[in-house]
């Protein structure tokens, strides 16, 4: 049986600032699956749910990575519109689905701000019995990792990959 998978969420999935991203690294470690990068720079939770037919739910994949909250942050939504908006996302992919929770971010500011959504990201997940790639236990503020302030480079991609590797082959299994 194959196994379809979705890489869904803003710029982080997108792979902004690189030639390659997390979901080009998971196309090279599970070359016999078919991966799909549904991500788009700037994206919200919202703006996913506004988009989740045609980005995901027409490629019937197998297993979705749903990777939001960075901008619902910093565009201003609160946590409860972020959660309303999220969990509709998850209620229309009827397969597996993996949350996956950013890096930390480099400033105690920005931190602050975003903190409270990985907090519903968790939460989320353990509600709904979702596994998670957590990325968010590194703080990716070497010049070595990070192409700007928020984005990861290519080495950092490749962390997120190798996350985003070990939960997918135990989902797998």
């Amino acid at each position: 049986m194959s196994v379809k998978i979705v890489g869904f969420g803003n710029s982080l999935t997108y792979g902004y600032l690189v030639n390659k991203g997390y979901i080009d690294f998971l196309k090279e470690k599970l070359k016999h699956i078919e991966i799909i990068n549904a991500g788009i720079p700037g994206d919200t939770a919202l703006e996913g749910l506004r988009r989740i037919r045609y980005s995901v739910l027409k490629h019937h994949p197998g297993i979705t990575i749903v990777e939001f909250g960075v901008n619902d942050a910093f565009v201003g939504y609160s946590v409860k519109e972020f959660e309303e908006n999220y969990l509709n996302i998850l209620k229309q992919i009827p397969n597996k689905k993996i949350i996956m929770i950013p890096h930390r971010l480099k400033t105690v500011f920005d931190w602050k701000i975003v903190k409270p959504f990985y907090d519903k990201l968790r939460e989320i997940a353990d509600k709904n019995k979702l596994p998670v790639i957590d990325v968010s236990k590194f703080q990716l503020d070497s010049s070595q990792l990070l192409s700007d302030g928020l984005h990861p480079n290519e080495n950092g991609y490749k962390l997120y990959a190798e996350e985003a590797y070990k939960v997918i082959v135990d989902f797998l299994e």
